[in-house]
């Protein structure tokens, strides 16, 4: 989270913590971050739409959803951005397996493993 914040302080943003019953809500009070602390574990689709709504209150152009963990890279924002003003797109969806294959998720059940 800093980093979005030291890298990229021309972007707003908020944290949706989904019920998580690990130091999330703690972590973010505690470093002033802009926090929407949902009572119980909604799932996705809740917290997504939380996010949305937020924007919509906001009256923001855009709604870019990052998750927490860091596997969406906010340097690539800007170019999201550019593609919905220059094709007056309504969505844009980026991929991390666009040019990379994704790699196979291997699953344990009891003493076998199935490779998906």
């Amino acid at each position: 989270m800093d980093s979005l914040i030291e890298n990229y302080p021309e972007y707003d943003y908020v944290v949706v913590n989904d019920g998580s019953l690990d130091s999330t809500a703690s972590i973010c009070r505690e470093n002033g971050y802009n926090l929407l602390d949902l009572p119980i574990n909604l799932g996705l689709a809740a917290a997504i739409q939380t996010g949305m709504r937020y924007a919509l209150r906001k009256d923001y152009d855009y709604a870019i959803q990052l998750d927490g963990d860091g596997q969406h890279d906010p340097r690539y924002i800007e170019t999201m951005v550019a593609e919905i003003e220059s094709k007056s797109c309504d969505m844009v969806i980026g991929s991390r397996f666009l040019y990379k294959k994704k790699p196979k998720s291997v699953r344990m059940t009891g003493s076998n493993i199935i490779q998906i």
